[in-house]
């Protein structure tokens, strides 16, 4: 399912239209009683993630229930950079990812599913 279709490398969207694209697709999605947004750190900074976290959280309201910065091989973000790049998100929602001691298996992919779906 396509959630989203507009603009091309020579087309600038406004804060409105990044809005509307936003909440367009989360629509698409239904109702949701328990969301955790899975969002960058501090070292993507300029990707609007902040930006477009703030608009989840302006949708979702109590049904955000976590954010989590997936920090990958960084640190886990300073108060102060979560201040400067999610303003609008409510400091208690923000989650540690733990990605060295907090890591389960929960299963596994077969290889020949993985083989079928990405067609070789």
């Amino acid at each position: 399912m396509i959630y989203y279709v507009k603009g091309s490398e020579k087309d600038t969207i406004t804060n409105k239209q990044l809005e509307d694209a936003l909440y367009s697709a989360l629509d698409k999605l239904g109702n949701r009683n328990k969301v955790l947004a899975v969002t960058p750190d501090i070292t993507r900074y300029h990707s609007m993630a902040g930006e477009i976290t703030g608009l989840v959280y302006k949708y979702y309201k109590d049904n955000l229930t976590g954010v989590l910065p997936a920090t990958g091989t960084h640190y886990p973000m300073t108060e102060q950079e979560i201040e400067t790049m999610y303003p609008l998100v409510p400091k208690s929602l923000f989650r540690i990812h733990r990605w060295r001691e907090d890591l389960h298996t929960f299963g596994e992919v077969p290889s020949d599913f993985i083989n079928e779906v990405s067609e070789g």
